[in-house]
């Protein structure tokens, strides 16, 4: 399979890699020139070439939604999506973003409108005026579910400082579950304008009432890693992997000095990488930031969290750390979505 992989944001290197190397011949496109995430690692496009490769390609992923552009009085779907656009409509198969899922993304006042469209509009507030367990619904383009119980802060939920995503528990959902079926309507809108993509709704959940927080219609990092079965065999077709708890967790550089050799990182099967690169001048694999990827897992809990910890453990050097208490909360969460008949 011929396959061109666009990251807006850089995030997605790791996951064309792993297609790659399962035997496909995959191209790499970030449009920002600046952006170092992968760089050495893969063949990438240009501004100038990305569109006759996406032309040549069997399949098209863009796993990020652009900015849009600020109008006077609302806000503009980007060239990029319009571009992309164009591209499905001559056929080109295509997962990723369309302009007015850009729009909901990007726009506040637009997906209040849409929300408000499908009765999920009114309760929407942010997510520190209102109380209940927090928790993100992420739906496939093939329709799987899951719950996703993020992790931002540096030690345990709400201590220490939020620097990002840290870690993803994801845990598969029954479709017919209320959780589920609250956003049915929407995901038919969603798939009437022709997304493809991944669809991701920040919650806070109470014992009768769901409040969205925020909305992403792209791919959630690091949780995304822990999907890739799932993406796989809607690529290739094959059966959907057997429904089991995954997990992402972010491997940091605490000091995030540039140009720390990260050579040793590239070689387990279940790591993907973030923040690190191929240095021109020597060849060496090299870090440029503090995310420096995700080590990923799937099956049984607790067995999946300590094979990661596991891992990401082994992976170490002085300055890199990573949280290891990703998912104790899993447990009562879920107590608590079934006491209340959420799932």
């Amino acid at each position: 399979m011929k396959l061109l992989w666009i990251s807006p944001w850089g995030d997605g290197w790791a996951m064309a890699t792993k297609i790659r190397d399962a035997g496909n011949k995959v191209v790499y496109y970030c449009p920002d020139p600046h952006n170092k995430n992968g760089l050495g690692l893969l063949p990438r496009a240009s501004e100038a070439t990305w569109e006759n490769l996406a032309n040549k390609s069997d399949l098209v992923i863009c796993d990020g939604v652009f900015p849009s552009h600020k109008t006077r009085r609302s806000w503009h779907p980007s060239d990029m999506v319009q571009r992309l656009t164009q591209l499905r409509k001559r056929g080109v198969p295509f997962v990723g973003p369309t302009p007015t899922t850009e729009l909901i993304t990007n726009d506040e006042r637009y997906r209040q409108k849409i929300l408000t469209r499908f009765a999920l509009g009114s309760s929407f507030t942010s997510p520190k005026e209102s109380a209940g367990l927090k928790a993100c619904l992420s739906v496939a383009p093939g329709g799987s579910c899951y719950l996703v119980i993020r992790h931002r802060n540096t030690w345990a939920v709400g201590n220490g400082p939020e620097i990002g995503n840290l870690g993803d528990v994801v845990i598969p959902l029954n479709l017919q579950s209320d959780l589920v079926k609250r956003f049915n309507k929407l995901m038919e809108f969603l798939q009437g304008v022709q997304h493809t993509s991944y669809s991701n709704f920040s919650l806070t959940i109470s014992e009768t009432n769901i409040e969205i927080n925020d909305c992403s219609l792209g791919f959630l990092y690091p949780a995304i890693f822990a999907q890739l079965p799932d993406l796989l065999s809607l690529i290739f077709g094959s059966n959907p992997p057997t429904p089991e708890v995954r997990l992402a967790v972010s491997l940091l550089d605490g000091h995030a000095n540039p140009d720390t050799s990260a050579d040793h990182l590239l070689d387990h099967d279940g790591f993907f990488g973030g923040e690190i690169h191929k240095s021109p001048e020597t060849g060496k694999i090299v870090s440029h930031g503090e995310f420096l990827g995700a080590v990923a897992g799937t099956g049984r809990w607790p067995l999946v969290q300590n094979k990661v910890n596991d891992h990401l453990q082994s992976l170490l050097r002085e300055g890199w750390g990573f949280r290891p208490n990703i998912g104790d909360t899993a447990n009562h969460i879920l107590a608590y979505l079934q006491t209340y008949r959420w799932i």
